[in-house]
Parts: structure tokens; C-alpha cells; sequence
């Protein structure tokens, strides 16, 4: 049997979340099992609903044999210590921190979350990082609350707490984190003035690719997606324009998809600009070793209308500096 006390950052975790992460190894239908045979206590009282909310202090026991439950329990020491981890943490910038949240400027080439169960990713790195300046978490694992594709650079929140990451995504599903993006696209973007794009997205997720179209399809989960561009500059021989985003709302691959459908595709993306013309181009301004970075960059995030626990945050900017590589190009302009 297993008792454990809920600690204060782990506050507002549902239970089946919770056992998710005391048995990490245990498939769902084992944690579900044991709700519904009453194996599970909460200070002293069976619980069945996977959805109950604990509280800091509460008391969870778990009725396993302990040679299972040590068998459900994977043990993060030689992940966390591994060379990959160490590797990684040398590469990522903190750029905020404070007791709820962390933010990070991820390199390209690095996964926000992993994809498969050994890879290593933010998720993993950005977790080392915390612990190493914050030894007591309470057993929570500090979590991305928005993500960016592995070639994507730039500012990545990581909650150290389940109610900080509660209030970072209720934040970001009502808009009042507003992202702000540089790229580099192919082409003159003759835009005057900012320019709102609006389109109809949707995804094919055996190909992991996405389509977005001018009108209506009417095929089912079809979504409305918007970004504001701004034309900050273009280059002296009309090859290239530096655009301004703001992410409206917030859809995979959406940027890509958007400035592609537009003939406008981002220098560096061969998913969705090597089809128009792209891939020559990025040939040109783009060496072999920074091939794996599309110029598309994460690189303000503005916070606004903030709940109580992250006063400390309202009216914030922070900002992710470029990559090398993106500055290289910008200087290629004149």
C-alpha cells in the first residue's frame, strides 16, 4: 500500500490525474480498476470518481502490493541526470521565473513535448532546469502549457504548479496571453498596413500536415484561424520580407499554413514551402547546418487580465531574443 500527502503544488489535480502520475507505468484501464473497486482512499474514505478534486493536505492511499507499485513507478533520476538532459539544459534560456511559472526560449530543432516514449524534449529539459533551482516541487512535474513545433524557436511557459497551469491555459484559451511571432518569409509581402488572415483550417493527422482554404468546406472539424501580420521590413532585392504575427488563435502548423496559402511561405519550412518555390531559396540564405530551423520564431508574449496567482505577471512582456541564425539572415537584407 501506498500513502502519500498532496502537497500545495499539486492543489486542484484531479484523481485519476493524480494516480496517472504516482503509477506513470500503470495502462488507464489498471487506474480505473482500482477506482471502481474502491483500492483508492482520500483521508480515510474510498473515492470512486476519477474527476475528484484534491486538495493540498489531503492524504491518498493506494491499495496495491508495494512490489507492484514499485513496478508502476518509473524513476526519473537516470532520465533527469542522463547526458542528453544536460545537453539540452546548456542550450535553453530562461527568460522569467518565479514560484508558479518558468518561461524558456526553446531552440529549433527541439520538441516541445516528447513523441514517443524515450525521446527527450522541453518537456524533460525545462523539468531538470526547475528542480535544479527548486529542489521541492511536492511531486509535481512542472508541465508546457503552449507548445511550438520542433523547428519553431522561441518563449515556451512551463507551470511549476497545477493551479499555475490551470490559470496559464484558462488564460490562453480566453486570449488574454497575446503571442507574438517573427518570420521570415519568401517574397515582397506588399501589405501596407497590418493584414488579418482569416482562414478554414483543417488537419490530416496521418500525414501530421494541415490545409486551410479560403471558404468553408463543410467537412467536419473544420475551424476558423486568424494571425495579424505587419510588414516590418524586406530585403534590398525583394526576395524576402521580415513580417510582425500575432496569433489569434491557436491551431497547429497555423502560421505555416496561413503565410503558405497566401504565397508567402516561411524561408526554411519544407512542409509547406517547398511546394511554391521555397526550397531554393532557403538553399540560398540558409546554410546545411541551420536547414532544421524554419525562420519562424516565438518571440513575445504579453500578459494581460491576469487571475489573482499570477499578479506578478499583469502588463508583462517578455520577450525571447532571435536565434543566430534568423539574425544572419536579417543582416543578408541590405
Amino acid at each position: 500500500m501506498q500513502k502519500r500527502i498532496v502537497s500545495s503544488q499539486e492543489e486542484g489535480r484531479s484523481l485519476g490525474r493524480y494516480l496517472e502520475k504516482q503509477l506513470p507505468r500503470a495502462p488507464k484501464s489498471l487506474l480505473y480498476k482500482l477506482l471502481r473497486t474502491k483500492a483508492v482512499k482520500v483521508n480515510g474514505k474510498r473515492v470512486q470518481d476519477p474527476k475528484y478534486s484534491l486538495s493540498s493536505g489531503d492524504q491518498v492511499e493506494i491499495y496495491l502490493a508495494d512490489a507492484r507499485i514499485a513496478e508502476l513507478q518509473a524513476s526519473d533520476r537516470t532520465l533527469y541526470n542522463s547526458e542528453q538532459i544536460l545537453k539540452g539544459m546548456s542550450k535553453v534560456q530562461v527568460l522569467y521565473d518565479d514560484e508558479n511559472l518558468t518561461i524558456f526560449n526553446k531552440p529549433a530543432g527541439m520538441l516541445s513535448q516528447k513523441d514517443r516514449a524515450d525521446a527527450i524534449s522541453l518537456t524533460e529539459i525545462g523539468a531538470a532546469i526547475i528542480r535544479q533551482n527548486q529542489e521541492d516541487l511536492g511531486g509535481f512535474c512542472p508541465g508546457v502549457c503552449n507548445r511550438l513545433d520542433r523547428n519553431t524557436s522561441g518563449a515556451v511557459i512551463m507551470a511549476k504548479t497545477v493551479r499555475a497551469a490551470q490559470a496559464v491555459n484558462e488564460m490562453i484559451q480566453e486570449g488574454k496571453i497575446h503571442k507574438f511571432y517573427l518570420a521570415i518569409v519568401v517574397g515582397e509581402c506588399g501589405w501596407k498596413d497590418s493584414k488579418l488572415l482569416t482562414h478554414y483550417w483543417r488537419k490530416d493527422s496521418k500525414r501530421n500536415t494541415v490545409t486551410v482554404s479560403d471558404l468553408p468546406t463543410g467537412l467536419p472539424d473544420e475551424a476558423v484561424v486568424q494571425c495579424r501580420c505587419h510588414v516590418e521590413r524586406c530585403s534590398e532585392d525583394h526576395t524576402l520580407s521580415l513580417l510582425r504575427i500575432e496569433l489569434i488563435t491557436g491551431k497547429g502548423h497555423q502560421i505555416r499554413a496561413q503565410l503558405a496559402h497566401m504565397g508567402y511561405p516561411i524561408l526554411g519550412d519544407p512542409k509547406y514551402g517547398a511546394s511554391i518555390g521555397g526550397s531554393s531559396i532557403s538553399a540560398r540564405f540558409l546554410s546545411d547546418s541551420s536547414r532544421s530551423a524554419q525562420m519562424l520564431h516565438a518571440h513575445q508574449l504579453h500578459f494581460t487580465e491576469c487571475p489573482p496567482l499570477l499578479s506578478a505577471m499583469e502588463d508583462a512582456v517578455v520577450t525571447a531574443p532571435p536565434p543566430q541564425v534568423m539574425d544572419t539572415v536579417l543582416a543578408a537584407f541590405h
